[in-house]
């Protein structure tokens, strides 16, 4: 979905709506036709995706990311409890809310605290949970093979027709023309305004050379080519005090603020990866490379299972520090899985390539 159709939904367009809820279906389609169901039932399926579709046109959401996102979510959710229904799983704790989002990694730290221990509880639900995640690996990499439903064309609004031009009056015609007086040469006056001329010539190509417009930096050509969206903050209630709040001012939008307010919250302890993880993506979100790089490298490196979407996230602080190559090779890598980002990352990398070619 390109981002001109997004933002016409969330004006209120009838027709963008009707092609949100067709893009929706068809991502819950994938989910609700993975084999690992076992789905057999098609009017069931078609039921499914109508009710997801619109369930997840009634959320809120600041990219068609997020939304696609939700709309997985809600249809692994759906066939958690047909299958646990239809193979009789003993009642659990653990609800199929709480086990899509596990297995979509969108879960926050407590909830996945929470997971781990009804899991090791019961293996039925580990064997369901691993089941969960081989069916939307299946849909991730179908998402590609379905092509996207664009809105429907709108129809050029019809041109008004000229007005006729108005005749000429008799009585405007018969009017006897006035005598314009002689043309002055105008080889003299030329020849006046010459070495002004040489003058004005000379120093407006020295002017020119000097105050030329400079071709823009790679840094600054790739900021405008980002996707315009918010880094994610689900975990910002797992933070306290100043880190928190700073999690809460980058859910606001204002990065600049956010980088500052974490990066002073890292330098007080500089164990806490997650501080340090949030620090980075604000520094994308400001457009400032070489710190966001700095700061996503440590997280990589740091911790024992890196946040789902940081590759996303550090593939654009690559490219905004100027390391083209670098970036463009986590986005191939990006693509070449099955992760929500995976089409997205295609995208943006082939349109740097283009506008770097």
């Amino acid at each position: 979905m390109d981002d001109a159709l997004f933002q016409r939904f969330k004006a209120g367009d009838p027709q963008a709506r009707t092609a949100m809820r067709n893009q929706m279906r068809s991502v819950a389609a994938r989910v609700l036709l993975a084999p690992q169901w076992r789905l057999t039932d098609v009017e069931q399926v078609r039921r499914l995706e109508q009710e997801v579709a619109l369930a997840v046109l009634d959320m809120e959401g600041d990219s068609a990311v997020a939304y696609a996102t939700s709309a997985m979510e809600l249809a692994a959710m759906r066939c958690i409890d047909i299958v646990r229904h239809r193979d009789a799983h003993p009642a659990s704790n653990l609800t199929g809310d709480l086990l899509a989002r596990v297995a979509m990694e969108t879960a926050s730290k407590r909830d996945v605290d929470l997971a781990n221990e009804l899991l090791a509880e019961s293996p039925a639900n580990q064997r369901l949970l691993d089941t969960v995640r081989s069916a939307l690996r299946t849909a991730a990499k179908a998402q590609a093979a379905l092509p996207p439903r664009q809105a429907p064309v709108e129809k050029p609004a019809p041109r008004k027709p000229r007005r006729p031009a108005r005749a000429v009056t008799a009585s405007r015609t018969a009017q006897p023309r006035r005598k314009l007086p002689p043309k002055k040469s105008e080889s003299g006056t030329f020849k006046a305004l010459a070495p002004f001329l040489v003058i004005v010539v000379v120093f407006g190509g020295l002017g020119y050379q000097r105050w030329a417009p400079k071709p823009e930096p790679i840094a600054t050509t790739i900021a405008w080519l980002l996707p315009q969206e918010l880094p994610p903050t689900a975990r910002a209630d797992d933070l306290a005090g100043l880190a928190r709040e700073g999690v809460l001012t980058l859910r606001k939008g204002r990065c600049d603020q956010a980088a500052s307010r974490l990066h002073m919250e890292f330098r007080k302890d500089s164990s806490n990866l997650w501080v340090r993880y949030y620090e980075g993506l604000a520094f994308v979100c400001a457009r400032d490379g070489l710190k966001s790089l700095e700061a996503l490298r440590d997280v990589e490196a740091g911790m024992e299972e890196p946040p789902f979407g940081l590759d996303w996230w550090l593939a654009q602080s690559q490219l905004l520090s100027g390391d083209v190559a670098a970036g463009l090779g986590t986005l191939d890598a990006l693509a070449g899985t099955d992760h929500p980002r995976a089409l997205q990352a295609a995208g943006l990398a082939r349109v740097v390539r283009d506008e770097l070619r």
